[in-house]
């Protein structure tokens, strides 16, 4: 995870799941490439997104439209931090409170965007296909960053529906 940020000056997938600017997928071919056992990978899989503010978020794609890095928190700048935003709390008081979701099909990523804002995010749906590519690949496991930002443990349940089935 961590792929694209608020650091950037440019909107981009957090944790991608494919794509051509990095991706999960790229980086895990590459560690299997260089002699990696598949089973001593596990995957990163982030409770949280990350923001742009100050971007065109008429542009229904949002992907790489200029964007800010929000310098502090609060609604529409991040949960703990300018630009950070917990995934408990975008499920809350983002989806379906003015925000429009997209789910980009070539990443597997969802994102947020309205208000002059606009997150990439992980949710169920990408999640889950995070969880169905370790187990395709043989890989050892994944572990999630931080659990904190799942407190309603939707994400959590996810990886456990999807391991366990």
């Amino acid at each position: 995870y961590d792929y694209h940020g608020g650091w950037e000056g440019r909107t981009g997938a957090n944790a991608p799941l494919y794509g051509d600017e990095g991706s999960v997928d790229q980086t895990v071919r590459a560690y299997l490439e260089a002699g990696a056992a598949p089973s001593k990978l596990n995957l990163g899989l982030p409770f949280y997104g990350r923001g742009w503010i100050q971007v065109d978020t008429s542009v229904e794609e949002g992907w790489n439209q200029p964007g800010q890095r929000a310098k502090q928190a609060g609604f529409g700048l991040g949960t703990w931090e300018g630009s950070s935003f917990a995934y408990w709390d975008l499920a809350q008081n983002y989806l379906n409170h003015g925000y429009i979701r997209g789910f980009d099909p070539k990443t597997r990523t969802p994102y947020l965007y309205g208000n002059g804002t606009w997150i990439s995010y992980d949710d169920e749906e990408s999640i889950a296909c995070k969880v169905d590519y370790c187990l395709r690949k043989g890989l050892g496991g994944v572990m999630c960053w931080e659990l904190a930002a799942d407190r309603d443990k939707i994400l959590q349940q996810t990886i456990a529906d999807r391991l366990c089935r």
